[in-house]
């Protein structure tokens, strides 16, 4: 049957369109759908957990509504709509239980959204505000007809915002009431078209607010206060005051701007603004007596701001008592102190201000000490009179100032730093008085006094033995003179010190030395000093010097190993105030060398034209060698020999190669291989690939051939390899087959001849290419009939193949294929005809690294109803084939990343072939780990999550742990921490019964979190019991049985095990008289069991007692220790003939006594033969009595713990 390739590109695409859902890819997904021409772009759905923590989320294909989600986790979740503020959907959520079976996500049917309507949104705004008040009256009419029935009301939120939803499209009137503000205005008509309504800006305006406040005096109301309004400094401009006297209040002064206006408070005390605009302003109160006397009221001033509400302030305001003024200045009729504190009775009351002036408020008649507190200054106190007929006072001014100064750390001649605190003497010129002495900190030297004006000499006082050591101050006498200011610099007290010097020449050009460390040290003597060396760096005219340094003898050293000389150190005294040190001369340059292996090396001194001179030879050791050459200049230092360095020659100059040396540290060695061959070729090549990321390193070849003695032919090579090194060997020819197809190479620390050894024998080669040419084919060999796959391959540019050398002698079978493609053929020559479908071609680049970004899921959807999710592979792609054309919207998906760009339209043409490229940057990251139980076997199906804390403590994500336990943890946030734990639950985890730890913080701040464990608990199900009885004789216990009972059924048994004694005895063994019973298990339910013994033995000639065990199976092990004891019941008989036989009886009792080592080894003898002939009638018996109310199993099950639990003692010895 003939197909045209329209048609049969037709039948393809509706083939594709019928089975594009079954890949198998866990999500949700569906259409929002609507009547109404809406943008689906705006709408998102997202997934919630069962207990409301947010999974994902994704808005819509702007072309039809698609929308698909991803799953992770099976489990419980809610499925909601998040359109744009207003839009109505039905159904507003949909429950999932995702078990992978019967719910509408596994089973891959659509979960629909239906538009229902759109919204009226708006906002009430304060006059000169972008927002408004909260608790608005709105009400939406029909029309623009209020007097029409209303439709829907509401009242303002935050903001003043309002909307009302769902709404039609049509025309309506929106009104705004509120029972005490004003509004400025009340309605606007508006009309819903096909989206939501915004309601046009200052629509409805809110003129201003009502501000009220109280005033009283002893908690009394005062009438007739006033209080002036004032603007915010720095507040824009307002208007729209309504209420309030705005005519200047009498007997008010400001300095400041102008007030607003001003109310009065009326016989309840109460003051109310009726209306002010949003803002923030400034309220006064004013009130003045009879005679216009001032009174105070507190507080002063109040800021206040108003919102959009009204504001009852919630201070009081107080009228209290009057006021007088005064200065505080430096001295009589002088410069005001700014920033002085003034006590009245101890207490601040005022703080000058920059004049000096102060107000002291709130005062009632009488005397005061008056108290002034001022930086570095000091003031006496004053008794003042204060009365209303006072109201300034006298000018207040200091009595001393502050003066301080430094007296430098000091050293000795011993050069011991002087720990003993200074003093200085400060003597007042024309002043008979004591000097002051003031004692300087030991630790800083600095030192302060308050001094009156006047004119003062200060000195520091020095010891006679501080004198005889040379301790000295300069100046020695400082001049201080104190006006009206305190003096806090510039009185300093130092110590003198001296001066060494010296000289350095170098080979290179005299003194011209450049920049050299030299070090200072004290070496002997008092002069030790734990601070030295002191380092200076020398001047280019080869000269030094070391400035106020003590008197003592110190070593001076040069610090320039990279040069030679004649000594690097010298001695010297100082004991003048200028010292020289002998010159450091240079003798030659220290060359340093460093080898990693022995080596022959090649060195040349250069020539100012960097030409080499006559060189020489010598081997160089391996380690570090120095050495010192009397010339300076350029050496070229060449390795030579099989290793390979990373420069094949190294330079190093005297002059300018400070800390250098002369390193030959190889790193590749010569390794060498070969090819043996019965074929002579000229194409064998070596491709030398990296074993790690198999990139091709380097190509060898072609290699020639080398005749062998055999008749073989032997391509040799070799190559650089670095140490430890790991490369993969690929030998090719056209017509070759390889054994080894490969060869390993790892580098080692020397040299090899031959480390690869290679065979070839011919092959066989298949080739061919697709025509029209087509990247890409894939282009499987097949050997003959069978489906054996020898190699796949794909096609060139060109569309080309070429495969093989292949084994010969084979019959081998083409075929070529590529997704998107209908391919026939292949001909005579090898050749396929290809048609081309169209397709999208989508590659996923990961951001950070450029990498291709492998499981991103892409949804692809277009047309009515068309969509496919599909994941990229490890080459970051996908591929979508055989579309129709049409336009279609791409949407990239991977938990923790986000996508440049979010979503994509592509316009696909008959044929065509669209190549989009997207990047993913990562945004979260995953925490790994593993549940077991205590013994270390993992958990399936365990639920674990992650919770957000402190202010992420909206963020939950959880996982199930996989069969080997693990589990990951997907979405953290890098700036959150979280607490990984077991989820707790009444329908979560129901067989765990805790875990342990209760949580593990974690924070995935730049990656993943791995090596998490958490182990997990289970209820108890079952109890093992183990019960062990001990009698007296062990003959006894095969008289015993043991029956376990419940204590709610006492007459029926759960289990009954009956008791053996050994079958078998040796004159050497002492059986054991315990025996250990194992029990099957019990359920764990907490109900209650006993244990008891039953015995065989005849009541009449045994006295014993058993007694039970009670226990309650709540535990996963019980052992129960039972005891049986029987007594031997004594007989009392009458004496009768028999009475008359123990005579006779005693005495052959008392001739074996006296005889007993003769007898007893007969007697031994006797009770063996009885014994054994005892034991197996019993055997006998229990085997063949089929009325036994035993089961062979319990003995069975007994039997081997009797014997185990034997225990062998050493005959003793006699």
């Amino acid at each position: 049957m003939n197909y045209s390739p329209k048609n049969l590109l037709v039948f393809i695409c509706l083939t594709f369109i019928t089975v594009c859902n079954a890949e198998d890819i866990l999500g949700c997904g569906g259409f929002v759908k609507s009547d109404l021409d809406i943008n689906f772009s705006q709408v998102e759905v997202k997934l919630y957990t069962k207990q409301g923590s947010l999974k994902d989320h994704t808005d819509c294909a702007p072309n039809n509504g698609y929308y698909f989600l991803p799953l992770y986790d099976k489990g419980e979740y809610v499925l909601k709509i998040e359109p744009p503020a207003g839009w109505s959907f039905e159904p507003k959520e949909v429950i999932l239980n995702v078990d992978g079976i019967t719910d509408q996500c596994s089973q891959g049917k659509d979960i629909n959204f239906v538009f229902m309507g759109f919204a009226i949104t708006g906002k009430v705004i304060s006059a000169g505000s972008q927002d408004g008040p909260k608790g608005v009256k709105v009400t939406l009419f029909s029309d623009n007809h209020q007097e029409s029935l209303p439709i829907q009301d509401t009242l303002t939120s935050e903001n003043g915002d309002f909307h009302f939803t769902p709404v039609l499209p049509r025309k309506y009137l929106v009104k705004a009431s509120h029972p005490t503000w004003k509004l400025s205005k009340d309605s606007v008509v508006i009309h819903l078209s096909k989206e939501n309504a915004n309601i046009p800006p200052n629509s409805l305006v809110v003129v201003g607010y009502d501000v009220s406040g109280l005033v009283t005096s002893d908690k009394e109301p005062i009438k007739g206060v006033s209080f002036v309004l004032f603007q915010a400094t720095g507040s824009a401009p307002v208007t729209g005051i309504q209420g309030c006297d705005k005519i200047p209040l009498k007997g008010f002064k400001t300095s400041g701007p102008s007030p607003l206006c001003h109310v009065i408070s009326n016989e309840k005390g109460q003051f109310t603004f009726p209306s002010i605009p949003p803002g923030s302003y400034k309220l006064v109160p004013h009130y003045e007596g009879p005679h216009s006397i001032k009174f105070d009221v507190k507080p002063v001033e109040i800021d206040f701001t108003v919102e959009h509400e009204s504001l009852k302030i919630a201070t009081e305001f107080e009228v209290e008592g009057f006021s007088v003024s005064g200065r505080v200045v430096l001295q009589a009729g002088g410069k005001g102190i700014e920033g002085a504190i003034v006590l009245l009775v101890g207490k601040t009351s005022s703080v000058t201000k920059e004049d000096g002036s102060y107000h002291l408020e709130n005062l009632q008649a009488g005397s005061y000490i008056l108290q002034v507190q001022a930086r570095d200054m000091k003031f006496p106190e004053i008794n003042v009179k204060i009365s209303p007929n006072t109201p300034q006072l006298v000018d207040i001014f200091p009595t001393s100032f502050k003066v301080c100064g430094h007296v430098a750390p000091h050293k000795l001649k011993s050069g011991s730093t002087e720990k003993r605190p200074s003093f200085v003497v400060l003597s007042k010129e024309g002043s008979t008085s004591e000097p002051i002495i003031v004692e300087a900190e030991q630790d800083t030297g600095e030192f302060c006094v308050f001094l009156g004006p006047g004119k003062y000499e200060g000195r520091v006082k020095v010891t006679g033995l501080e004198r005889t050591m040379g301790l000295q101050f300069f100046p020695a006498v400082h001049v201080i003179e104190v006006l009206d200011s305190p003096i806090l610099t510039g009185i300093e007290f130092s110590q003198l010190k001296v001066t060494l010097s010296g000289q350095i020449s170098c080979l290179a050009g005299g003194s011209n030395c450049g920049q050299i460390p030299v070090h200072l040290q004290a070496v002997s003597g008092d002069n030790n000093d734990a601070h030295a060396p002191v380092a200076v760096v020398v001047s280019k005219d080869g000269s030094y010097i070391f400035e106020e340094i003590l008197p003592g003898k110190y070593k001076v050293s040069i610090d320039k190993d990279e040069w030679c000389w004649e000594s690097s150190s010298h001695t010297v005294s100082v004991s003048t105030a200028e010292s020289t040190v002998l010159p450091f001369k240079q003798v030659g340059y220290t060359v340093t060398f460093i080898s990693s292996h022995e080596t022959e090396v090649q060195y040349k001194l250069l020539s100012s034209d960097n030409s080499p001179t006559t060189g020489r030879n010598f081997r160089v050791k391996r380690g570090t060698v120095k050495s010192c050459v009397s010339q300076a200049g350029t050496y070229e230092f060449t390795p030579v020999g099989c290793h390979g360095y990373p420069q094949t020659s190294v330079r190093w100059n005297s002059m300018a190669a400070a800390n250098s040396s002369v390193q030959l540290m190889a790193v590749a060695h010569t390794m060498g291989g070969r090819v043996l061959s019965t074929e002579n070729v000229k194409d064998i090549f070596i491709n030398v690939l990296s074993s790690e990321d198999q990139k091709l390193k380097a190509r060898l070849g072609p290699l020639t051939p080398v005749p062998k003695s055999d008749g073989m032919l032997m391509y040799n090579f070799e190559l650089m390899v670095m140490e430890g090194e790991s490369l993969v060997l690929e030998p090719t020819a056209a017509v070759l087959l390889f054994n080894p197809p490969r060869g390993l190479l790892v580098g080692a620390n020397d040299c090899v001849s031959t480390a690869v050894e290679l065979y070839a024998e011919k092959g066989q080669l298949v080739e061919g290419q697709v025509i029209p040419p087509s990247a890409g084919i894939k282009v499987t060999v097949t050997k003959g009939s069978s489906d054996e796959v020898v190699v796949v391959t794909e096609t060139a540019e060109d569309g080309k193949f070429k495969i093989g050398p292949l084994q010969g002698g084979v019959d081998y079978r083409v075929k070529a294929e590529k997704e998107g493609f209908v391919l026939t053929g292949p001909d005579t020559n090898g050749n396929f005809n290809a048609q081309k479908l169209a397709e999208v071609i989508v590659e996923v680049i990961d951001k950070a690294d450029g990498q291709p970004l492998q499981g991103v899921l892409l949804s692809l959807s277009g047309g009515e109803s068309f969509r496919r999710n599909s994941q990229t592979g490890a080459d970051g792609k996908m591929t979508f084939n055989s579309l129709s054309p049409s336009e279609y919207f791409l949407r990239p998906m991977l938990k923790e990343y986000r996508f440049e760009p979010h979503s994509k339209m592509i316009e696909v043409e008959e044929g065509a072939t669209v190549n989009v490229q997207l990047n993913g940057h990562r945004v979260a990251y995953s925490a790994y780990g593993v549940v077991t139980s205590l013994n270390g076997e993992p958990e399936k199906g365990v639920v674990v999550e992650a919770v957000g804390q402190d202010k992420c403590s909206h963020f939950q994500q959880e996982s199930s742990t996989e069969p080997n336990g693990q589990f990951r943890i997907r979405g953290l946030q890098p700036e959150c921490i979280y607490v990984v734990h077991v989820k707790n639950g009444s329908e979560i985890n129901r067989n765990i019964l805790r875990s342990t730890p209760d949580g593990i913080p974690v924070k995935a701040a730049d990656g993943d979190v791995t090596g998490l464990r958490l182990i997990v608990f289970h209820p108890l199900h079952q109890m093992d019991l183990t019960v062990q009885v001990q009698a007296t004789n062990a003959e006894h216990l095969r008289t015993l049985r043991t029956k376990l009972c419940r204590e709610d059924a006492p007459d029926s048994p759960v289990h009954t095990i009956k008791l053996n004694s050994p079958s078998k005895k040796s004159p050497s063994t002492i059986d054991t008289n315990i025996a250990v019973l194992v029990f099957p298990s019990l359920p764990a339910d907490g109900q209650g069991y006993f244990i008891q013994l039953e015995s065989t033995l005849p009541q009449s000639t045994h006295s014993y007692k058993t007694h039970a065990v009670h226990f309650k199976a709540n535990v996963s092990f019980r052992l129960v220790k039972l005891l049986f004891k029987p007594e031997l019941k004594i007989l009392e008989q009458e004496l009768g003939h028999s009475s008359y036989l123990a005579l006779p009886l005693m005495i052959i009792g008392l001739v074996v006594y006296l005889n007993q080592q003769k007898v007893l080894p007969f007697l031994n003898w006797i009770a063996q033969s009885l014994s054994n002939s005892l034991t197996t009638g019993v055997n006998s018996s229990r085997v063949t009595n089929p009325t036994s109310d035993h089961s062979a199993a319990d003995a069975v099950m007994v039997e081997p713990v009797i014997n185990v639990t034997k225990r062998k003692l050493k005959p003793r010895k006699t």
